[in-house]
């Protein structure tokens, strides 16, 4: 099992703990209808087939595009099925691997990687299951596994110990987090608008809403050469009516918002922009022209090879009797149009959610249900059916336009999980970042070992001496000759007496060095304190003081400058550079933000107090600095 190789889809399998009271296809199937109903898929629905290798299973896919939310409702319904059946243990992943693992991202235990991380995360039960390392159930099982070779080791270890499976607390939460609101939530993605729309389509999407998706899609992605399909319209606009369009936000405004002007031998005719019935129109003519292109695509296309369900097919049969017990025909009678129209809807989900083809052909599927609306109206439609009179209130378009207010709020609400600002926590935190001496980002391939420079410890230290000061090698040498010196008479001495003398050689040598080092960058400090940079940082005052105190007459009367010289206080000056660069920003996108972000810390409001109350709330936050 390997991550699918293409963008923006979703795998998933679900494995049984036992074929015992494992379900049959049919059974889920009627599940994932009940639930998705009436979900409105950006490209490719939920389906599923039956597989027999390595074990017996179910698997899918669907390819969510650019609608991350597809990926969000696959989880749900496979968290939906694992708590209808405790028997199913689910395994899912997109192209970036284990995604479950990217919602969970903030609390995941420190030793889990993209690399160990294969075979270890499953749904089990409507939660989800990270199997633990051996030494975490040390004290429970002595023979757990070093290592998950397989999908089937991983399944044994759930079966025998189910709690043990269980993801941190934390973990689990914030998965479930990322799903709250299901299948409620799926309401509030739905755009309703009237459109003027020619009376197939009305029809067409009175009978499927869902058809409204590949059009939007088919009408954003047009290109010169598919518009040259519209020579030869399929849809007139002479018999237009009145109808309500549900879509999802997105496709409304990719719909909406596309820059787009119709044709010149169009004989679409849009009312002036301040006429009420503009948008109707405008609306209408888009989702037209979208169905056009759709329809292009397969207009010489043989429609002989539509996946059609069977009706001797035991798993369609089983499919219709489960519908038929939970209630699906709503006491229709057999043959009744009313029964008619259900199963058809249900025949095309059932096609949909049984086909395996790597793209459904949602242009075929189109073409096929249009020409039996018109072979069933014999090419006309009842305008008086498809025709919306209920004049109830269409959804508004504020939401295309954000305010900053409602982008501030938006984005509180993403931080909400965040620390406050706390000076001494943002800067261990600073610290603990720099001094991290690897990386477990998925993607981040560090580099190769270099070939180059390749020098020890010792031998910096040397080269450092002769950097500083020149003399230093002439005092080596001294060292050197007194140490040869030293060696020679000592040659008939004891060990122990020579290794002290060597000792105290090298002691001296090195606390020379640390001494110029120190004067050094001292130096360096010193030359720094008049400099624009220098003037930028905060200097504590009493180590400045308690330094100078501490000096004997002699070090005073070596540079009269170090009475008034001052260290730099590191923790402070970084903290306030990070603050002003952040409320320079504005609130908008910056280093400083992004460094904020990155630790989980939510940034401090600017001071809006007048003068000299900014510098007391800025100095107050500092000073908190332990």
């Amino acid at each position: 099992m390997t991550s699918p190789l293409t963008e923006d889809v979703v795998e998933y399998w679900l494995y049984f703990l036992s074929e015992q009271n494992s379900p049959n296809l049919s059974e889920v199937l009627t599940v994932v209808h009940s639930l998705s109903e009436n979900y409105i898929w950006y490209d490719e629905c939920f389906c599923l087939v039956e597989k027999e290798v390595p074990v017996r299973h179910f698997y899918g896919k669907v390819h969510y595009g650019n609608y991350d939310k597809d990926e969000e409702f696959v989880v749900f319904l496979l968290m939906e099925i694992s708590k209808m059946y405790p028997n199913v243990v689910v395994k899912t992943c997109d192209h970036d691997g284990e995604f479950l693992l990217i919602w969970a991202a903030e609390v995941l235990p420190y030793w889990l990687t993209p690399e160990n991380a294969i075979n270890r995360v499953f749904i089990w039960n409507g939660t989800v299951c990270l199997i633990p390392r051996p030494k975490d159930v040390r004290k429970q099982v002595s023979d757990w596994p070093k290592e998950l070779g397989s999908v089937e080791e991983a399944l044994n270890l759930i079966r025998r110990y189910p709690q043990l499976c269980l993801a941190p607390i934390d973990v689990r939460q914030a998965v479930d987090s990322q799903l709250n609101g299901y299948p409620e939530k799926v309401r509030e993605d739905w755009h309703s608008v009237y459109c003027m729309l020619p009376a197939k389509l009305a029809g067409l999407l009175k009978l499927r809403e869902q058809a409204i998706a590949p059009a939007v899609r088919a009408f954003s992605c047009r290109d010169y050469v598919s518009m040259k399909s519209l020579k030869n319209p399929r849809f007139s606009s002479s018999n237009l009516v009145r109808c309500k369009v549900k879509f999802t936000k997105m496709l409304y405004a990719m719909l909406a918002l596309d820059n787009f002007e119709p044709p010149h031998r169009s004989d679409w005719k849009l009312p002036n922009c301040d006429d009420p019935t503009f948008k109707a129109y405008n609306i209408g003519m888009r989702v037209t022209i979208g169905f056009e292109l759709l329809c292009a695509q397969v207009r010489d296309a043989d429609l002989v090879g539509m996946i059609t369900p069977s009706s001797d097919s035991s798993l369609w049969q089983r499919f219709v009797t489960d519908l038929k017990n939970r209630g699906y025909f709503k006491n229709e009678i057999v043959g009744s149009a009313g029964y008619c129209r259900l199963l058809e809807a249900a025949k095309e989900f059932f096609k949909n959610i049984t086909q395996n083809d790597d793209k459904p052909n949602d242009a075929v599927s189109i073409v096929r249900l249009l020409e039996k609306l018109e072979s069933a109206e014999n090419g006309n439609v009842d305008t008086a059916i498809v025709q919306d009179n209920d004049n109830s209130e269409e959804d508004s378009d504020e939401w295309l336009n954000v305010k900053y207010e409602d982008l501030n709020e938006m984005f509180k609400q993403q931080t909400t999980s965040f620390a406050p600002f706390v000076p001494s926590e943002f800067r261990r935190k600073v610290s603990k970042f720099i001094e991290q001496e690897s990386s477990s980002i998925a993607g981040v391939c560090p580099p190769g070992k270099s070939r180059g420079l390749n020098i020890t410890k010792e031998e910096f230290e040397r080269s450092m001496r002769r950097m500083i000061d020149f003399a230093e090698e002439e005092e080596d040498d001294e060292d050197e000759e007194a140490a040869s010196d030293s060696d020679s008479m000592l040659e008939y001495d004891t060990e122990s007496t020579d290794s002290d003398e060597r000792r105290m050689l090298a002691t001296n040598a090195a606390s020379r060095w640390s001494k110029q080092m120190h004067s050094y960058m001292a130096e360096m400090d010193r030359e720094l304190m008049n400099t624009a940079i220098g003037q930028s940082f905060i200097r504590d005052e009493n180590r400045g003081t308690q330094d100078a105190e501490g000096k004997s007459n002699d070090e005073e009367n070596v540079d009269l400058e170090n009475d008034c010289f001052q260290p730099v206080n590191v923790d402070k000056t970084l903290v306030s550079n990070v603050l002003q660069s952040y409320w320079t920003q504005g609130g908008e996108a910056g280093p400083a933000a992004t460094l904020l972000m990155s630790l989980g810390i939510r940034p401090p409001d600017e001071p809006h107090a007048q003068e000299s109350d900014d510098e007391e709330s800025e100095e107050r936050l500092l000073n908190s600095i332990s």
